[in-house]
């Protein structure tokens, strides 16, 4: 329980905002904001929760490959909207 509590306690608010967040739309948008201070721990667990893997070992081109993908889910969430 102790480990669950650090844990919480260490997660950035951004990076919670975007795990939290429904639309891909808001999840590039704040993937965008947090671009500048993205660790490679950050991009690990933004990956795994959403059952992603990436190709790249350089945190910069980890991020291009992300906003790409989102980029691209942002765009087919209308149609799943419907």
């Amino acid at each position: 329980m102790e480990f669950e509590e650090n844990m919480d306690a260490q997660l950035d608010p951004e990076l919670e905002r975007l795990l939290d967040a429904k639309l891909y739309g808001e999840k590039v948008e704040i993937l965008y904001n947090m671009r500048d201070r993205l660790t490679d721990e950050m991009i690990r667990t933004i990956c795994i929760t959403h059952d992603i893997q990436l190709n790249a070992t350089d945190v910069e081109e980890q991020y291009r490959e992300l906003r790409d993908y989102m980029t691209t889910m942002k765009k087919y969430e209308g149609n799943r909207l419907r």
